[in-house]
């Protein structure tokens, strides 16, 4: 069984919000539904403070993702609660936007993910000495990105230290969805069936 965990983006938590990952919500109920599927703690999803970082200037500024990584990496892996852990063939963790980060950074210190389908994470040359630890320890992972229509994910990927606008992730499976915005693909159920392919390994992105 595929136990899957999923990460807010920037501002999407606040105690009260309702959002994608939310029970109710029809992302968060396509995948009660998934067979060979379970969310972890489908009740009380993982969050994070979901603040934005990477706005100001040097390393400690992503101080936010860190300490979001550290929590998710216990959360997954709870070090007074071995027996609880779970199997590293089974962890599935989809991402939204700069939830990627906080993602980035568990891998990074050792959390090993089956499958990481980050929806328009932010393309960042900052958290790419990061994203080069973690990498192997993603079995595989897929990266979502829309068009001109997704302002919000090249507008995450500012003052990271480059120039210009990255859709595509370098590390990742990338797969564009046409027309997209910043949240459509975990919003709106048409979208639900490329979801389904991806979890099941029968669409691929490039």
């Amino acid at each position: 069984m595929k136990q899957i965990i999923l990460v807010p983006g920037t501002h999407a938590w606040d105690g009260i919000k309702q959002d994608w990952y939310s029970p109710g919500q029809p992302f968060h109920e396509f995948l009660v539904t998934m067979p060979g599927h379970a969310l972890v703690c489908p009740n009380e999803p993982f969050v994070w403070s979901t603040r934005l970082g990477g706005v100001g200037f040097g390393d400690g500024d992503l101080v936010v993702y860190r300490a979001a990584g550290m929590n998710l990496y216990q959360y997954a892996v709870p070090p007074r609660c071995p027996q609880e852990q779970i199997p590293p063939e089974d962890l599935v963790i989809i991402s939204h936007s700069h939830g990627l980060q906080p993602v980035l950074c568990a891998a990074a210190r050792g959390l090993k993910i089956a499958l990481l389908i980050d929806i328009s994470g932010p393309v960042r040359a900052d958290m790419m000495p990061t994203a080069l630890l973690a990498k192997p320890n993603i079995k595989r992972w897929v990266h979502t990105y829309g068009g001109r229509r997704d302002r919000w994910q090249w507008l995450g990927g500012l003052f990271d230290g480059h120039v210009g606008i990255e859709r595509k992730h370098p590390l990742a499976e990338n797969l564009q969805v046409p027309g997209a915005d910043h949240g459509e693909v975990l919003r709106e159920p048409r979208h639900q069936p490329m979801m389904k392919g991806i979890l099941e390994g029968t669409i691929h992105g490039e």
